[in-house]
């Protein structure tokens, strides 16, 4: 036995699976879609918070953070900071009072992002001429 009407609901969008006796509707449908690697670094940002965000993940998408890094290559600064934002709240994933200068910062984790979350990496009191490296990758997942 087939899926042989068009009309029903199983019969779109592979949503649904035969058991052997009947259709029955699978559970949400997604997976690796694309890599996920972005540049949250700067060189010579200007002087005061060194703020950036990642683009918000969009509509039909879920984005898996691996991993975050951060390094300012000129001095030793300001706290630093990694979080991930969910609209308005915000959770930290990773603070340091104050990294030492070219001293690379790096977090693993397996952290999973919604349509409009994004991450910050923020570092207070930089100075004009530092240069900043910094990006967040994972992967990509479309969502059916």
């Amino acid at each position: 036995m087939g899926i042989t009407d068009p009309a029903q609901e199983y019969f779109k969008d592979g949503g649904w699976g035969w058991t052997g006796t009947a259709w029955v509707k699978l559970g949400l449908l997604w997976g690796y879609y694309d890599r996920l690697a972005e540049d949250l670094g700067d060189l010579n940002p200007g002087a005061g918070s060194y703020t950036k965000y990642s683009t918000a993940v969009p509509a039909g998408e879920v984005h898996v953070i691996r991993g975050i890094s951060y390094m300012n290559n000129s001095g030793a600064r300001g706290a630093l900071d990694f979080r991930a934002y969910f609209g308005a709240l915000f959770t930290f994933l990773y603070a340091a009072p104050v990294p030492g200068a070219s001293t690379p910062h790096f977090i693993s984790c397996d952290f999973v992002l919604k349509e409009g979350d994004r991450v910050r990496v923020n570092q207070a009191s930089v100075v004009a001429g530092d240069d900043i490296y910094s990006a967040v990758w994972g992967y990509k997942m479309k969502v059916a």
